[in-house]
């Protein structure tokens, strides 16, 4: 015989909950979709609305000067473009100009065309940014023109300064902080990439140095470990169907190959991934998320999103239904342990960030930091607070039911914990 576990919850206290929730999740979706919130760009479009029209010499001057050097290659059936040619102001990415086939070489980068640091480096040294590679890139700016790397150099220097939060005005960081201040601690912005360079790679008091600082930053956002590789890294980022993309380095040589992982049609933009791609073993197993895809290129990225809360014990994926993009599918990324409270966290968050998008518009006070706040900043804070609030409401109902199903009723109808009447 089973005694009764009077520690569990009710089944029906969780199926009026689980009411409760899905009522408030469509309520407050349904009101958010009268909002008007900026979309979640991508990488091209945070970086390149920093400028009115971007330099398309300078790209091309790269592309061509990698296709003339020995062992490289880079096929001709894509093209570093706009994404859209008639908007100057649209972003820029890699476009397929005719259908490439599953398996297709897309580029070939051999490692002599990698900036990377000399012998005097640490090449396993994990910090973020790594110093070595830091200032071997600090090294070929001094060069100048005489640098080896002269057209890829050219092309760094054109790159949008101020995206990673970390390096924004103060009042936008301290905004973007507020979004994130829950109580969650596994979810939070701090990041210390600046004070790394600064305490941890510093040479000849350089803390001051605009261009120095700025580079350091290029290597957290563009770098491959410790590697500096040109073209790879002007392909954006997206994951699920959108990542079309496969990166290997073959065992024979040092050479970086990139091939198409499925079939791309013309006009199709190539995406790699920053947090899913073949050697991204580490992130993968950390589940590094959407969150943290902010903190380290400073854009929120598209579809699918992955979420990670309360120490990878809730970590789900987001991403739009195939032929219905107005319908979002999530699915648990690792088998999930929940408990009550994770409710209560996720709502008091949800009940949090409404009250901020309020003050936001309404609270004089608070909407006079707008002022303050450069307008590519305000547009990925409202970016980030738009996809977290959405996160969590598909979260909280999630969660809710998935409490339900573990503390619910016998097969026979009897509350769970209690006798069934076949025993």
């Amino acid at each position: 015989m089973k005694a009764t576990n009077t520690s569990r919850p009710r089944p029906f206290l969780y199926f009026a909950l689980l009411l409760t929730v899905i009522i408030i999740c469509n309520v407050k979706a349904d009101q958010n979709k009268s909002k008007e919130a900026p979309p979640c760009d991508m990488t091209n479009n945070i970086e390149n609305s920093h400028v009115n029209k971007p330099n398309m010499e300078l790209p091309n001057e790269l592309i061509e000067w990698i296709k003339s050097q020995s062992g490289a290659f880079i096929n001709n059936k894509q093209e570093f473009r706009l994404q859209d040619p008639l908007d100057p102001t649209s972003g820029t990415g890699i476009f397929a100009v005719e259908r490439i086939e599953k398996g297709e070489i897309l580029c070939k980068i051999p490692e002599n065309l990698m900036i990377q640091p000399d012998n005097d480096y640490d090449h396993n040294d994990f910090n973020v940014p790594n110093c070595g590679t830091v200032w071997a890139l600090i090294h070929e700016i001094e060069l100048g023109d005489e640098s080896r790397f002269a057209p890829y150099v050219r092309y760094l220097l054109t790159r949008p300064r101020g995206q990673i939060p970390e390096t924004w005005s103060d009042a936008g960081y301290a905004t973007l902080r507020e979004i994130y201040s829950g109580e969650d601690p596994d979810h939070w912005l701090d990041t210390d990439f600046m004070e790394t360079w600064h305490e941890e790679c510093e040479q000849g008091g350089s803390k001051d140095n605009p261009l120095f600082n700025h580079m350091a930053m290029q290597v957290v956002q563009r770098s491959e470990d410790e590697l500096m590789i040109p073209f790879y890294d002007m392909y954006n980022h997206r994951n699920g169907y959108w990542l079309n993309t496969r990166q290997t380095f073959p065992d024979d040589n040092d050479s970086l190959e990139i091939s198409a992982r499925r079939t791309i049609e013309a006009g199709e933009q190539i995406y790699n991934s920053y947090n899913m791609c073949d050697e991204c073993n580490g992130r993968k197993e950390d589940f590094f998320d959407s969150a943290q895809i902010l903190t380290n290129y400073g854009f929120v990225e598209q579809m699918p999103q992955r979420w990670n809360f309360f120490g990878e014990t809730a970590v789900f994926d987001l991403d739009e239904k195939k032929g219905d993009p107005g319908t979002i599918e999530f699915t648990w990324a690792a088998t999930p342990s929940l408990n009550p409270a994770m409710l209560e966290f996720m709502e008091e968050e949800i009940n949090r960030l409404d009250y901020l998008e309020w003050s936001f518009q309404e609270d004089k006070e608070t909407s006079s930091l707008r002022t303050l706040i450069p307008d590519i900043e305000w547009n990925v804070i409202m970016q980030y607070h738009s996809a977290y609030r959405a996160a969590l409401g598909y979260g909280l109902r999630a969660t809710a039911e998935h409490l339900f199903k573990e503390w619910g009723a016998n097969e026979d109808g009897s509350e769970a914990g209690e006798e069934s009447e076949d025993e």
